[in-house]
């Protein structure tokens, strides 16, 4: 099985194409599926609060501007 699955040099590309589709197929389409379900899940569960704490963290921040305080009103 593996002769059938594994790179042969000088045979033309689409006959080693489809080899790696089947060596794909056969070793690693599963994980990659159980990966890429896990990757759409949390994506979407947790991107909008990503998003809205990396757009709060581009918003520029004004260091340079002077701080003042407004005078508190006497206590009675």
């Amino acid at each position: 099985m593996s002769g059938e699955l594994s790179f042969v040099a000088g045979a033309p590309v689409l006959e080693n194409l489809h080899r790696f589709i089947l060596f794909t197929l056969a070793t690693s389409l599963g994980w990659d599926i159980g990966r890429a379900i896990t990757t759409a899940v949390l994506v979407l569960i947790t991107g909008r609060a990503v998003l809205r704490s990396l757009r709060r963290a581009a918003r520029p921040a004004a260091f340079e501007e002077p701080v003042t305080f407004a005078a508190s009103p006497p206590p009675e």
